[in-house]
């Protein structure tokens, strides 16, 4: 198990203060104080909603070949951070590892703003039976990377069918027009945070504790890992990575997991067992509600969980919502979908997609929806795949236009977040009186961006290309392209 060296990260003001292990400053222009927290047992309870950055000594973490610990730190605190019933916390993770039982504890009745900075890694873990980062129904949890989504007044930005909802200027004085994509709003740098459960894996990485709901979950950007990791055997391992603890909903049913950004991979088969869905609920529950509007999210179930809304002997969802307007999901159900699952669902729940690309993550198997899956028309949906891997070549890219045409008429069908090599761009389209309808015409007109290089050569080009067929089809059952392309 190799260890990486340290990274250069956000440092320490003159006033910073140290507490147990953390050493703590003010951000954003404000100052903390020893008064501004307590240190009870192993636990630092944060008493202020002044904005700070944490972080802990040792930068160290393990190297990606480290198995499951990968990406957490070597040498983590052992004192966990509290955030109590009724407070609102803003806080910078700039470099934090800690190893305890719910390493951070959010309390129904509390708010945390979490911002990860740039370049910063950050693990919660435990070995224990408990959260990683314990975000239970009735507390909500905001993550964003140091490029807020926030207009220059201090507004949100809530999204508008997937993109950029008006013209505006950030927070940080870039303006960005109606219709841009959420990732617009990306750092160049992300930080990272891992929430990691190695126990019992009946509590959720990132989620509610056994038994118990999840809570108000906003992801906005940084790069995000909720792997639960626990011990392969009947009655254990029941919780979703994100969501809901063993024998619970994803959410209560006033509240929301939203994805408007960053990436996000949430997995609970890393021991090759699991019952409960990446996102969602545990076993025996309820999905909660979920809304994906941009990023690339990969949600990967347990052996008998849905990827994406509900754990084994999934109970009736009707009342919740899974409704994906943009970005990019990649959900999978690790072996044939167990009674009540499948890729999307769990039984009775409303399933609405109006953009972005769904992914199969059982490449060469069918997608299963369960549930009632349709557009903003009430359409049934069904699965379309448009290869794109002629023209991306070896490279992933981020998409930031993209047109769709059905013979020649647009369907307002609206962006996935990146196209990768090998992989083909599936595609929800609508199921309609006259039965199923082929898509006759492909129009992809857009931007292609490698994130790893700073200054990309620009290209332009007009062409038509080969005809691209749905899967296992053969030459005649066409699904016609043409290219019209300004690349970076």
């Amino acid at each position: 198990m190799r260890a990486l060296a340290s990274l250069q990260v956000a440092q320490p003001d003159d006033g910073a203060l140290v507490i147990s292990d953390f050493t703590i400053w003010g951000v954003d222009g404000s100052t903390v104080t020893e008064g501004d927290f307590s240190l009870e047992g192993n636990t630092l309870v944060v008493n202020t909603d002044k904005h700070f950055a944490i972080r802990t000594a040792d930068q160290t973490i393990y190297s990606p070949d480290s198995g499951n610990d990968a990406g957490r730190h070597t040498n983590p605190t052992s004192t966990r951070l509290r955030i109590p019933e009724g407070q609102t916390a803003h806080i910078t993770l700039a470099g934090v590892g800690i190893s305890a039982d719910d390493a951070l504890d959010i309390q129904p009745g509390a708010v945390c703003h979490l911002v990860l900075a740039d370049g910063s890694r950050n693990s919660f873990y435990t070995a224990g039976n408990e959260s990683a980062i314990h975000n239970p129904t009735g507390a909500t949890l905001t993550i964003d990377d140091e490029v807020a989504n926030k207009d220059s007044n201090g507004g949100l930005i809530t999204p508008e069918n997937g993109a950029i909802p008006r013209d505006l200027t950030l927070a940080d004085g870039r303006t960005v027009k109606k219709g841009d994509p959420l990732s617009t709003m990306d750092s160049d740098d992300p930080g990272h945070l891992l929430a990691l459960v190695k126990g019992g894996g009946n509590s959720s990485p990132l989620g509610g504790h056994n038994y118990e709901t999840g809570g108000a979950l906003t992801i906005n950007g940084g790069i995000i890992a909720a792997y639960n990791a626990g011990a392969a055997g009947g009655g254990t391992n029941c919780a979703a990575g994100i969501g809901g603890g063993g024998s619970a909903d994803g959410t209560s049913i006033d509240e929301w997991i939203t994805i408007n950004g960053g990436r996000v991979d949430a997995d609970v088969y890393k021991t090759g067992y699991g019952h409960g869905a990446g996102i969602g609920g545990g076993n025996a529950a309820h999905t909660g509600n979920i809304r994906i509007n941009g990023g690339y999210t990969i949600s990967t179930g347990g052996s008998h969980g849905s990827g994406f809304g509900a754990g084994c002997e999934a109970a009736n969802s009707m009342g919740y919502q899974i409704v994906i307007t943009g970005g990019t999901l990649i959900p999978s159900t690790i072996e044939t979908p167990y009674s009540g699952c499948g890729d999307i669902g769990a039984p009775g729940v409303d399933i609405t997609i109006t953009g972005g690309s769904v992914g199969n993550g059982r490449p060469g198997k069918p997608f299963n929806f369960v549930g009632s899956a349709h557009n903003e028309d009430g359409e049934k949906l069904r699965m379309v795949e448009v290869d794109l891997t002629g023209d991306v070549g070896e490279h992933t890219y981020a998409l930031t236009e993209w047109e769709l045409l059905v013979g020649n008429a647009p369907l307002p069908l609206r962006r996935p977040r990146r196209v990768r090599q090998g992989a083909p761009v599936p595609l929800a389209s609508r199921e309609t009186r006259h039965g199923k309808r082929d898509l006759r015409g492909v129009h992809l007109r857009g931007h292609r961006q490698r994130r790893c290089e700073r200054q990309p050569q620009v290209h332009h080009a007009e062409a038509p290309l080969p005809p691209c067929r749905r899967p296992g089809r053969q030459q005649g059952a066409a699904l016609r392209r043409l290219r019209s392309s300004r690349f970076l």
